[in-house]
């Protein structure tokens, strides 16, 4: 469970009810950006979606993110869709979300951020370089437990 990817889905869903279905072949969903946004009181999440397809679909960004935050004010997991700016939208989701994610994320218990991503995949992580010879100092402790953290995270991830 990711909610950033949840909410993709969401605005897909949201395209696909504003667009026709010449236009919906025009989104492609890699170039969707979901992300916290800068200041928290604008909400949980924030894109810039409709800037980046407007000009595509020769609509003023403003526009379509208008048509969007109609479609997402009327999805469940949405309390609040609002237009920013030229074209912002920011997201404000219901408790229950959040509440489902702490469960998933509690229920996968040391499972949870696995991945596959890089299964078969052989590499070599060397962090520690110390001269055998010359006096260890600070920041080969600190190469140690950035290149360890490194490669458990690699590990994660297949």
């Amino acid at each position: 469970m990711n909610i950033y990817q949840d909410v993709e889905n969401m605005l897909m869903e949201a395209f696909n009810t504003v667009l026709g279905p010449k236009d919906i072949v025009k989104i492609d969903q890699n170039l969707i950006n979901v992300e916290p946004p800068r200041d928290k009181g604008h909400g949980d999440v924030a894109t810039n979606v409709a800037m980046v397809f407007a000009k595509k679909l020769s609509i003023k960004p403003r526009d379509l993110a208008i048509k969007i935050c109609n479609e997402l004010d009327r999805n469940d997991n949405v309390s609040v869709a609002e237009v920013a700016g030229p074209g912002f939208i920011n997201i404000k989701l219901v408790d229950e979300v959040w509440f489902e994610s702490l469960h998933f994320i509690l229920k996968s218990g040391k499972e949870y951020g696995s991945s596959a991503l890089g299964t078969g995949k052989k590499i070599n992580i060397e962090y520690v370089s110390a001269n055998p010879t010359g006096p260890l100092h600070a920041a080969h402790a600190r190469g140690a437990v950035v290149g360890d953290a490194l490669a458990r995270l690699l590990k994660k991830t297949g």
